[in-house]
């Protein structure tokens, strides 16, 4: 004779989970459906009570979910009553979907199944590739053994809330793919003192006030992008563009008035060439200066007439972005209605090897405005005399760093905790002197 062992009332669970947006590839903002399917195997010996299943879906962090809908597939079973949305589940950045039936909701036949439909969105900022997700289903009934008619997987999460993570999950897996889009956009625009933040338009500066620039560049597709470069040429009667060599039309300088602190991560250079080479970005190779980089300020700093930016090994992903501020102050001998221009360029590789990118924003002009605006300081100079009275001709000095500070949490200015508020280098005077 033969001994063998005789199993007691098992369901075996046999979840399904369903793309039913198409083959893909998809982008970012996108709807994805997916039919998630509540099914006994035929293989099953015994129904499954609903009030002891426990349906879940751990999204991952780039799909955000929208809505869901219940088909019950002729059985006239009645959908879940309890469905929890639980984002950040145990401290894993993902959102857990939880369906649960009421007691007396009836039985799930052997070989019986029942739909519960959701819609996500691709998350902006997703990579491209695969994108995988698990739909699992559990069952705790008294008396009913589980087992899974596919993959499976330890409750180390407590997707059910019972405190009990030694339970097993029956797991089906579905899976899209993200299409590879390189895009960026840049965009450079300026804040003159009549401006009340950055903007492309501007309504002017003054006499020896500040021009601000802020640059930005985004990645808005979904490779990300590497080896990252930017050359920005300063304005300066007869300036060109930076990729596009044509003229850009500034009638007066502005000058470089601080060091410009960049991206962290990144590395910055400047040059006194107002025509540096930058075949790193597409401009010119020929016809052009030595651009002689360095990372030390030229001394003065007003001599600058072009920087670089260099990212190393930082590389922009999806939806990240990059974006830093540089000042400049308006010299005293600016023509009344007369424009300077700025623009920069860049160019990056794809981190999938398949090409680069690279652009140069719209220039942003700026001439001198009509805004009231209050004013300190007035002139430095060289007091040969040592009487502390301008009565010493013709000495005034260009090129000197002036700050402006107030005093910081201890009330006392000139000390070390003083808030710098603004910072100009001197310049000629509205007649054309130092």
């Amino acid at each position: 004779c033969e001994t063998f062992v005789l199993s007691g009332p098992f369901v075996q669970l046999n979840p399904a989970k369903e793309n039913l947006s198409g083959g893909g590839p998809f982008n970012p903002g996108q709807n994805v459906s997916w039919r998630l399917r509540v099914r006994s195997d035929a293989r099953s010996s015994a129904p499954v009570p609903l009030e002891s299943l426990v349906a879940t879906d751990l999204l991952p962090v780039n799909l955000v979910f929208s809505s869901w809908t219940f088909d019950d597939q002729g059985t006239g079973l009645p959908a879940p009553q309890t469905f929890a949305q639980i984002p950040n589940f145990a401290g894993t950045g993902r959102t857990l979907l939880r369906w649960t039936w009421n007691a007396g909701s009836g039985n799930l036949g052997v070989n019986q199944q029942v739909w519960i439909n959701i819609s996500t969105t691709i998350r902006n900022g997703a990579p491209f590739g695969s994108l995988s997700n698990d739909f699992t289903l559990e069952t705790d009934a008294p008396g009913l053994a589980q087992r899974c008619s596919g993959s499976s997987q330890a409750d180390s999460l407590d997707y059910d809330g019972d405190a009990n993570t030694a339970e097993t999950l029956c797991r089906s897996t579905g899976t899209i793919t993200v299409a590879g889009i390189a895009q960026l956009i840049s965009s450079k625009t300026t804040q003159g003192t009549c401006d009340g933040g950055f903007v492309s338009t501007s309504a002017g500066t003054l006499i020896g006030g500040a021009i601000d620039y802020e640059l930005r560049v985004q990645n808005v597709g979904t490779v990300p992008m590497q080896n990252f470069v930017l050359i920005d040429i300063l304005p300066f009667v007869g300036d060109t563009g930076v990729r596009d060599t044509n003229p850009r039309g500034s009638q007066w300088t502005p000058l470089l008035a601080a060091p410009i602190l960049p991206p962290a991560g990144t590395t910055i250079y400047y040059s006194t060439s107002g025509n540096p080479c930058r075949g790193e970005v597409g401009g010119p190779t020929t016809g052009c200066d030595p651009a002689n980089w360095t990372t030390v300020a030229p001394d003065p700093i007003t001599s600058t007439r072009s920087f670089k930016v260099e990212f190393g090994s930082r590389v922009v992903g999806p939806f990240d972005f990059v974006s830093f501020d540089l000042s400049l102050v308006t010299p005293g001998n600016v023509p009344a209605g007369q424009p300077t221009f700025n623009s920069f360029a860049y160019q990056a590789d794809r981190a999938d090897g398949l090409g680069s990118l690279a652009a140069e924003p719209q220039k942003v002009g700026i001439s001198i405005g009509a805004c009231d605006a209050a004013s300190l300081g007035d002139f430095v100079w060289v007091d040969t005399n040592h009487d502390g009275v301008q009565n010493d001709g013709p000495t005034g000095v260009n090129g000197v760093p002036v700050f402006l500070s107030q005093p910081g949490p201890d009330g006392v200015p000139g000390t070390v905790d003083d808030l710098p508020l603004e910072q100009v280098v001197t310049s000629d005077s509205p007649t054309s002197e130092p």
